[in-house]
């Protein structure tokens, strides 16, 4: 359980730096680098030079120095001394330093493997150990790179629950944990030629709104709405006011399509390995980010005038909140 929890987990972070080298690179598709500050500051805890050199060079060093946090194969990941330095030596003595996260996941494995490792402390140890190689290891470089690509938070207001749906806006639900989708859809949203295209279909706009984590994401970033939380996913769907749930990974349930099946509401998977029997996959690509991100919201104006109003009943209930309390606006 562990192993499949830090893999997934550290597959959000893998995904974040190795966008972050293609940026680097000058292949961002869109994306760029939007605090150069995060970069620079992180650049240093990674002891990489930084002073005198352009973001794109740092960048690159800092997405190769992640990168290969994945692939270690001996020592402690570079990734834990951002930690306390007390939390540090605990980890040093009790011996739960991980190697490599994909060493670490896969060693969780093959211990947990008929007739392998039968001492449960020895399990347990490592269990913490592969806990440590998602929590200071994958889920650590998700946060580095995702202020560095999408902007560090700073505390904006915001509204969650089912309410905030409009009842005469194309309705635009993203759901799962990468932002890498949900922050392009943020910024294709506020496309005027999207917006016209919304009112030409005989909306008022476009509501973007979050489910589950990567609800966080853009409520942090933009201060977009919050639908619900992992319970509420299905309940969004049945308002009936939802054109289209775009899905990534992780939290997704495979019940979405059959309960859209009931309403007009499609269910947009976009990644490659996350795919629900009964949606429509679409691909997200990275490479032509901003593009592709107009396409399904193309799709959701479309959809809105399949809605069925006799069905349609979004709660009244919503409620102020205030979100993007990273530890540099705490700290200023």
């Amino acid at each position: 359980e562990v192993a499949s929890g830090a893999a997934a987990h550290a597959a959000h972070g893998r995904h974040l730096a190795l966008l972050l080298l293609k940026v680097a690179e000058g292949g961002g598709g869109g994306y760029e680098i939007r605090d150069e500050r995060a970069l620079r500051r992180n650049a240093r805890s990674y002891d990489i030079e930084e002073a005198g050199r352009s973001k794109e060079e740092v960048a690159r060093d800092l997405a190769l120095r992640m990168i290969d946090e994945f692939a270690r194969q001996s020592g402690p990941l570079a990734t834990l001394a951002l930690a306390p330095l007390k939390r540090q030596g605990v980890w040093s003595n009790r011996g739960v330093e991980p190697s490599g996260i994909d060493r670490t996941v896969v060693e969780c494995l093959h211990r947990s493997t008929m007739g392998v490792d039968h001492d449960y402390r020895s399990v347990l140890t490592h269990a913490l150990r592969t806990a440590l190689a998602d929590g200071w290891g994958g889920s650590r470089i998700a946060s580095v790179v995702g202020d560095i690509l999408f902007g560090t938070p700073q505390p904006v207001s915001g509204q969650v629950n089912l309410g905030v749906l409009g009842e005469n806006t194309v309705n635009i639900v993203v759901h799962g944990h990468e932002p890498v989708v949900s922050e392009m859809l943020a910024v294709a949203s506020q496309d005027p030629e999207i917006l016209e295209s919304a009112r030409h279909a005989g909306a008022e706009g476009v509501t973007l709104a979050g489910i589950c984590c990567t609800a966080n994401e853009v409520l942090m970033r933009h201060g977009i709405p919050i639908a619900g939380n992992f319970l509420q996913q299905e309940l969004a769907i049945i308002t009936g006011a939802v054109e289209v749930m775009v899905t990534d990974v992780q939290c997704c349930m495979p019940s979405l399509p059959d309960v859209a099946s009931a309403y007009h509401t499609e269910i947009i998977a976009t990644s490659e390995i996350a795919r629900t029997v009964g949606s429509t996959h679409h691909r997200f690509d990275k490479d032509n980010a901003l593009e592709s991100a107009k396409d399904l919201i193309r799709r959701a104006i479309e959809n809105y005038q399949r809605r069925d109003r006799a069905k349609m009943v979004i709660p009244d209930h919503r409620t102020p909140l205030v979100g993007g309390f990273s530890v540099e606006a705490i700290r200023y």
